[in-house]
C-alpha cells in the first residue's frame, strides 16, 4: 500500500497530523494550506532522505533549517553493511554458517552493547569480509562524531575525511552511502546546529502500531488517523 506521512511538533513532542499518500501533489496542495505565518515561524524541519520532502520544506519553509535525521544517515550505512552479510552467508559453507548466525541483528547494534558471543560471531565475519570490517568501523567511527559536542564545521571535517577515506573500501556496496552523503551533506550536518533528528518519531510510530492492532487493521484512513490523533489529544488537522 502507499505510505503515510507522520507529521509532528518537536515542541508539544506529539503527531500534528498524518496524511494518507507520499504524492508530491497531495503534499503540495497540504503545505500550501497551512498559513503562510505559521509556516514562517517554523524555525526547523527534520525529515529523512527524500528529496521530494526537502524540496516542499525549502518552498513552504522558507525560514527554517532543514535537517535530515542522523538515524536515516545511521540506516543507509546499515542497508551497505547488510547487503554484504547477505552476500557471504549465500557464499559461505555450511558447517561455517552457524558462526554467522544473527549477524544481521549483530551488526546493527553499537560496538558497547555487543555480548562476547556478538562480538565472537563480529570477529568471525570480519576475518570473513574484510569489507564488513571496514564498513563496520565506518558505522562507529560516524556515530561517534554525531555523539560529539562540535560545531557544523568541525563535524564536516571528521565525517568528510571518513567518507573520503570509505571511498578505499574494496566493497561495492559502500558505493550508495558515498553517493547518498554527498548528495545530502549539508542537511545532515545541519544536525549539529539544532541537534534534532526523528526519534520521536519512533515512539509515536510504536504507539501506532499497537492501536493498529488493538484496531485489525482499520482500513478507513479517516478514522485510523483520528484515532491515533484522538490517543495523544490532539485534534486533527491542526493547521
Amino acid at each position: 500500500g502507499n505510505f503515510c506521512v507522520l507529521i509532528a511538533n518537536n515542541d508539544t513532542k506529539k503527531p500534528f497530523d498524518i496524511l494518507p499518500s507520499r504524492d508530491e501533489e497531495e503534499l503540495d496542495k497540504y503545505f500550501s494550506s497551512i498559513p503562510k505565518e505559521t509556516r514562517g515561524n517554523t524555525q526547523s524541519f527534520t525529515l529523512h532522505m527524500w528529496k521530494i520532502f526537502i524540496k516542499l520544506a525549502k518552498k513552504y519553509f522558507p525560514n527554517a533549517k532543514i535537517i535530515v535525521d542522523r538515524f536515516h544517515v545511521m540506516k543507509c550505512l546499515l542497508k551497505c553493511i547488510d547487503k554484504t552479510r547477505r552476500r557471504l552467508q549465500k557464499i559461505i559453507a555450511n558447517d561455517r554458517s552457524e558462526k554467522l548466525k544473527d549477524l544481521r541483528w549483530i551488526i546493527l547494534k553499537n560496538k558497547e552493547n555487543l555480548t562476547l558471543e556478538e562480538k565472537e560471531k563480529l570477529l568471525f565475519a570480519f576475518e570473513c569480509s574484510k569489507g564488513i570490517k571496514e564498513m563496520y568501523e565506518l558505522k562507529e567511527a560516524i556515530r561517534a562524531v554525531f555523539e560529539k559536542k562540535i560545531s557544523k564545521e568541525k563535524a564536516r571535517k571528521e565525517i568528510r575525511e571518513l567518507v573520503n577515506k570509505a571511498k578505499e573500501i574494496n566493497d561495492k556496496s559502500i558505493k550508495s552511502f558515498i553517493k547518498t552523503y554527498n548528495t545530502f551533506e549539508d542537511y545532515i550536518l545541519n544536525y549539529f546546529d539544532k541537534r534534532q533528528s526523528n526519534g520521536l518519531l519512533e515512539g509515536i510510530n510504536n504507539k501506532i502500531k499497537l492501536i493498529k492492532r488493538v484496531a485489525y487493521g482499520m482500513p478507513n484512513f479517516i478514522n485510523f488517523s483520528a484515532r491515533i490523533l484522538s490517543a495523544f489529544n490532539c485534534n486533527y488537522s491542526q493547521i
